[in-house]
C-alpha cells in the first residue's frame, strides 16, 4: 500500500471562546448583562467605562493625562494604588464597626456613614425569634424554641417530629408540645403547623374573635367551617360542595360561604418572609413608542455598557521598547478580550433592533388595535427577515421583555401558532386564549359554560377548534373546569 501526501482545504466552523462569549451575551437579559459587564470591568484592567456626566463623554480619551509612563512605573503605581485601596477599605471597615457600637455622625468621603449600611427585612426565623424573646423564657426553653423555629421551613410548616425534638433538646414530649403551641400563636397566623389542615385550623382559631366581632360571622357558622376543614378538604379541592352539604345536612349556600372563608386563609403563611433577593423585577430590554407614522425603537442598555480601551495601556502596548515582553503579551490578551466584549455588546444591540423591527412590521395590528389582533408568528419567519438562524433568534429573545404603550410583554408573547377561521384568515393561539378567557369572565357563575359550550361560543366568533383544544387552552390559562367554577 502506497502512502501519499495530499493537500486540501476545508471550511470548518470553530466554536471559539470569543464566539461562545458573543452567543452568551446575546442571550443575556438586561440585568444579567449589567452584572456581566461590571465583572468584566473589574477583571480587565484595559476596560474603562465612559462617564456620561462628563463634558467630554463623547471623546473619553480627551480626559486622559498625556503624561507618558514606563512599564516599571506603571507596575509600581498599580502596587501602590492597591496598597492604598486596601488600607482605605480597612479604615472604612473600622469606622463602620465602631459606629455600630457608638453611633455618631461619622462621614466617609462626604457621605453619612449610615448610607453605607443596608437595611434588610427580617427573615421568618428572625421574626419568630423576636416574638419568642418577648415571652417569659429560660435557657432550657430558649434552646427548645431555637430548635423548633429552626425546623420551620420557608412556607411556615414545622418539619420535625415532636419526639425527635424532645430527645435532641432533652425535654419531655409535653414540654415540646407546649412550645409548639406557643409558636403557633405567633405571627404570621398558621405558622408552626405540621400540615395544611392544622394550618387552617390555627388561623380559624386565632381569627375567631375578629370574625365574630368585626366581620359579624355567627359562632354556629364558624363551627361549621371548622368541621369542613377537619373532614372535607379533599372534597373542597374537587368542588364537591353538594356532597358536603348532603353529609352535613345543611344548605349548599352555607357550604359555599364557609369555603369562601377558608379560601381567604393563607396555606403558606411563611412565604411572605422569603429572601428579598428572590423578588424578580422586570427590566425591559426594548422600549417602543408610537410616533406619528412609525414606531421608535429604543434598546435599553445598561449604564456601564459604554466602554473603551484605556489609552494609557493602549499606548504602552504600541511602545516598541517593551515589545515581546510577558507583560505586553498579557496586555494584548486583555485587549483582545475587551474588544470582543465591546463587539458582542454592539452585535447584541443590532440584533435586538432588527428582531424588534421585524416583529413590529408583522404585528402592527397588535400595536395599533390591541392583543385581540395578534397574528400567528414563528421564529422561522423572523429569522428569514433578519437573515439569521432560528436558534440565534431564539437565543436573542430568551428571557427578554418589550415595553410597549399597551404594557410590558415578553418577546415570546408575539410568537404563537395559528388556527384557521371562517373568514379564511389565521388567528393566533394567544388571540384564541384571550377570547376564551373573555367568554368565561362573562358567563353565568351559577351555570358556567362547559368546554363543549365554549367550543360553540368560539365557533360563533369564526374560530373552529376542537373540544380537546379548548380544554388544553383552559388548563394552560389555569382556569378550572365548569364544575369547579360553579357558584351556588
Amino acid at each position: 500500500m502506497q502512502q501519499n501526501q495530499v493537500l486540501e482545504t476545508k471550511q470548518k466552523l470553530a466554536f471559539t471562546q470569543d464566539l461562545r462569549q458573543s452567543l452568551a451575551i446575546l442571550k443575556m437579559p438586561f440585568a444579567e448583562l449589567e452584572t456581566h459587564i461590571s465583572q468584566q470591568i473589574f477583571d480587565n484592567c484595559l476596560l474603562e467605562q465612559e462617564d456620561i456626566s462628563s463634558d467630554n463623554a463623547d471623546n473619553p480619551e480627551e480626559n486622559t493625562d498625556t503624561e507618558t509612563f514606563s512599564l516599571d512605573d506603571l507596575v509600581s503605581q498599580e502596587v501602590v494604588r492597591n496598597d492604598q485601596n486596601t488600607e482605605s477599605e480597612y479604615f472604612e471597615a473600622d469606622l463602620i464597626a465602631d459606629s455600630m457600637q457608638h453611633p455618631t455622625n461619622i462621614t466617609i468621603t462626604g457621605q453619612n456613614i449610615y448610607e453605607h449600611l443596608q437595611t434588610l427585612a427580617p427573615s421568618l426565623h428572625e421574626h419568630l425569634t423576636a416574638q419568642f424573646n418577648l415571652t417569659a423564657r429560660t435557657d432550657k426553653k430558649s434552646m427548645l424554641a431555637e430548635f423548633l423555629i429552626g425546623s420551620i421551613d420557608e412556607d411556615g410548616y414545622l418539619r420535625c417530629e415532636i419526639s425527635d425534638a424532645a430527645n435532641i433538646c432533652a425535654v419531655s414530649v409535653a414540654e415540646t408540645e407546649g412550645m409548639v403551641k406557643l409558636i403557633q400563636t405567633f405571627e404570621p397566623f398558621g405558622v408552626g403547623a405540621r400540615n395544611l389542615r392544622e394550618c387552617l385550623l390555627i388561623q380559624l382559631g386565632l381569627l375567631q374573635e375578629y370574625l365574630t366581632a368585626v366581620k359579624g360571622f355567627q359562632r354556629q357558622f364558624l363551627d361549621l367551617t371548622k368541621i369542613i376543614i377537619e373532614n372535607y378538604l379533599q372534597d373542597i379541592a374537587e368542588a364537591k360542595l353538594q356532597k358536603i352539604a348532603h353529609h352535613l345536612k345543611c344548605p349548599v349556600v352555607d357550604i359555599q360561604s364557609a369555603v369562601d372563608l377558608i379560601k381567604t386563609f393563607d396555606p403558606k403563611p411563611g412565604r411572605n418572609f422569603g429572601d428579598q433577593k428572590d423578588i424578580g423585577y422586570i427590566l425591559p430590554d426594548v422600549k417602543i413608542r408610537n410616533l406619528e407614522h412609525d414606531y421608535l425603537i429604543m434598546i435599553n442598555e445598561p449604564a456601564n455598557a459604554k466602554l473603551f480601551i484605556s489609552p494609557l495601556y493602549r499606548n504602552l502596548i504600541q511602545n516598541r521598547e517593551y515589545a515581546g515582553s510577558d507583560v505586553i503579551k498579557y496586555l494584548r490578551t486583555k485587549q483582545n478580550a475587551a474588544l470582543n466584549l465591546m463587539r458582542s455588546i454592539d452585535e447584541r444591540k443590532k440584533t435586538l433592533y432588527q428582531i424588534t423591527r421585524a416583529i413590529i412590521d408583522r404585528q402592527r395590528d397588535f400595536f395599533e388595535k390591541g392583543p385581540l389582533y395578534l397574528k400567528p408568528l414563528t421564529l422561522h419567519q423572523i429569522a428569514d427577515v433578519v437573515e439569521l438562524h432560528e436558534s440565534t433568534v431564539s437565543r436573542a429573545i430568551a428571557e427578554k421583555y418589550m415595553d410597549t404603550e399597551r404594557g410590558i410583554f415578553p418577546f415570546k408573547y408575539f410568537f404563537s401558532s395559528g388556527l384557521d377561521s371562517t373568514a379564511g384568515e389565521t388567528v393566533s393561539a394567544t388571540n384564541v386564549k384571550d377570547q376564551l378567557k373573555a367568554a368565561i369572565i362573562q358567563e353565568d357563575v351559577k351555570a358556567p359554560l362547559s368546554d363543549e359550550q365554549l367550543t360553540e361560543v368560539l365557533k360563533m366568533k369564526g374560530i373552529h377548534i376542537s373540544h380537546r383544544t379548548v380544554s388544553k387552552y383552559r388548563e394552560e390559562l389555569m382556569i378550572p373546569s365548569s364544575a369547579k367554577r360553579r357558584r351556588y
